[in-house]
């Protein structure tokens, strides 16, 4: 969701970026399991999440050299502020485009993202 609102971003605003290798990160990290947890809650499913210590933990976090770059382009895509990864779950749960993909595509046709980029 994150990621294609920044390219819209990027195309509606004829931004031009040479090649560059940028992650787009959120304002925290959390673990898998919190993570999963956070899945869970949001899309009310009833699953059992085990949590386990690995012998030997790595560290696989994204993070970014260019803090800068990176809050551009979270304001490309429309965000005040980078956004938590709690709010990226909580707004992929409440959008209108993932609700038609959770109940059932014949309702896309009255989906309001489909009407304004699909029409």
């Amino acid at each position: 969701m994150n990621f294609s609102k920044v390219i819209e971003g990027i195309i509606v605003n004829n931004k031009k970026y040479s090649k560059i290798s940028q992650h787009l990160v959120p304002k925290n990290t959390i673990s898998k399991a919190n993570l999963l947890e956070e899945l869970k809650v949001n899309f009310d499913k009833d699953i059992i999440i085990n949590q386990t210590k690995s012998e030997q933990e790595v560290n696989r976090t994204l993070l970014t050299n260019n803090e800068s770059f990176n809050q551009q382009l979270w304001k490309l895509a429309g965000y005040k502020n980078v956004p938590t990864i709690e709010e990226n779950i909580n707004e992929l749960y409440n959008s209108e485009l993932t609700n038609v993909i959770m109940n059932g595509y014949e309702r896309l046709s009255n989906c309001t993202w489909y009407k304004t980029r699909c029409n």
